[in-house]
């Protein structure tokens, strides 16, 4: 067994990447990014309702509508929109309640476990939005090149 980031998150980053490539220049069809990922448009459209719904992104209805960042790349980090996906983050169920195991006050392996959530965490609060658009921007070009 591997501890795997959902497909949901996934695929939501990668949305809010495509729509922070293209920020302040307005609504982006989903349709559109979903031809781009290669990914179900249905599947697509949900993720963004999600990512709207915890305040992540904007839509606007019509012809020239779609979805847009709802704030600049650089005030949304990584975590926000991981936790669109998650009620809760933690590895073990444990870190959610001590009262799950009996040991949880003694454990050494929990405070492990405690220090690699902590870990996680951190490091997808330290990462923006903008962090990843510039570096997909950059991979962009190298590829681009290659081609």
């Amino acid at each position: 067994m591997s501890l795997k980031l959902s497909t949901k998150f996934r695929y939501g980053l990668r949305l809010m990447i495509e729509l922070g490539k293209e920020y302040g220049t307005g609504p982006v069809s989903v349709r559109e990014i979903a031809s781009r990922m290669g990914v179900s448009y249905e599947y697509l459209k949900r993720i963004a309702l999600s990512l709207e719904k915890h305040g992540l992104l904007t839509s606007k209805r019509g012809q020239s509508g779609g979805f847009e960042l709802a704030r600049p790349p650089k005030g949304i980090d990584i975590y926000n929109i991981f936790m669109a996906f998650m009620d809760e983050f933690a590895l073990t169920d444990c870190l959610l309640s001590e009262d799950y195991c009996a040991l949880a006050e003694r454990c050494a392996a929990r405070e492990l476990w405690q220090e690699i959530n902590d870990t996680i965490k951190n490091l997808l609060r330290s990462k923006t939005l903008q962090d990843i658009i510039e570096r997909q921007k950059e991979l962009d070009k190298k590829f681009s090149k290659e081609l």
